[in-house]
């Protein structure tokens, strides 16, 4: 059950419906209940798939800068996304590298091979993926449709 922000905490309503011409239906092109996208939170996503992209990481961070600073999520969220993400994607790699030190899945690591070089290595990736995901889930967040309450 959504609670007064709805699901993942979005502010702000959906757009009011369309006017209605006299016999009661919705003007023709205007759907009811649509909202306009946040353009910050569309910046944001755009910065975070070009840094990715082009691998710098200063646009991906001036991409997780804009997405915090957008007023259109909510404090949970805005931190699952500029916060949340990256780190799971950075522990996720800690996860995988450890488990292969052990040899419990992949290939192991060479021998003397410390895993603190092989994050290292990772990371610049592991971020890019993280971006993406920050991006993906932005997008999702902002370009849904809201139905008619």
């Amino acid at each position: 059950m959504p609670g007064p922000r709805g699901w993942f905490g979005l502010r702000g309503k959906a757009a009011p419906a369309a006017p209605a011409d006299p016999g009661g239906q919705p003007a023709a092109g205007k759907p009811a209940g649509v909202r306009r996208p946040s353009p910050l939170l569309l910046v944001a996503a755009l910065l975070l798939v070009g840094g990715a992209a082009v691998g710098e990481l200063l646009v991906m961070l001036l991409g997780w800068g804009a997405a915090y600073l957008s007023r259109g999520l909510s404090d949970f969220t805005r931190k699952f996304a500029v916060l949340g993400i990256p780190l799971v994607s950075m522990s996720a790699s800690t996860l995988w590298f450890w488990g292969r030190t052990k040899g419990r899945w992949g290939t192991p690591l060479a021998e003397g091979s410390p895993m603190n070089h092989a994050l290292w290595v990772a990371a610049p990736g592991v971020l890019r993926v993280a971006a993406v995901l920050t991006a993906v889930f932005l997008l999702a967040l902002t370009l849904r449709r809201r139905g008619p309450k």
